[in-house]
């Protein structure tokens, strides 16, 4: 009895050795970082929307998100198909998008979209059924689910979609 008590020790010793001295398999690097195309139409400067776009690039770098911003008017014919995901501000309502090559690419376009602000595209309007308005010196309030309340008061006016 007492032989194989012994015996179960050293094999429950040569058994910890061993885990404990192999090699520690490498740490997998981390997934590449998300890439997202942010487009704008205006900074919005010396207005109440100034530094927005600045704003959501520093909250998407925080989440490990790699992003190239640029200007509807620095668009480049072909840009979209290097993306998955593209964000659009427009900070201004009565800019026109007139960049031929992004409304061209943009018909093609099947990766996610997030739209912020004025004038959401003609194609995302009607697949998603929206009208929009927009209130002057009014706001809005959220509810979604059991959480109500959020309000938005805007500066000078504010978008409203319906769906």
């Amino acid at each position: 009895m007492k032989r194989r008590g012994i015996l179960y020790c050293i094999l429950l010793l040569t058994l910890s050795l061993t885990i404990l001295l192999l090699p520690a398999t490498p740490v997998q690097s981390a997934a590449s970082p998300q890439q997202v195309l942010l487009l704008y139409d205006s900074l919005a400067k010396g207005t109440a929307k100034d530094g927005n776009v600045t704003e959501l690039q520093r909250l998407l770098a925080a989440y490990s998100t790699k992003v190239t911003l640029r200007s509807l008017d620095q668009y480049e014919q072909g840009m979209l198909k290097n993306y998955s995901r593209v964000i659009m501000v427009r900070n201004e309502a009565d800019i026109s998008i007139t960049n031929k090559s992004y409304i061209e690419d943009w018909e093609h376009y099947q990766g996610q979209y997030l739209h912020i602000g004025y004038n959401p595209p003609a194609s995302l309007m009607k697949a998603l059924q929206l009208t929009t308005d927009v209130i002057y010196d009014g706001s809005a309030e959220l509810e979604i689910g059991q959480f109500s309340g959020i309000q938005a008061i805007p500066a000078n006016s504010l978008s409203i979609f319906n769906y």
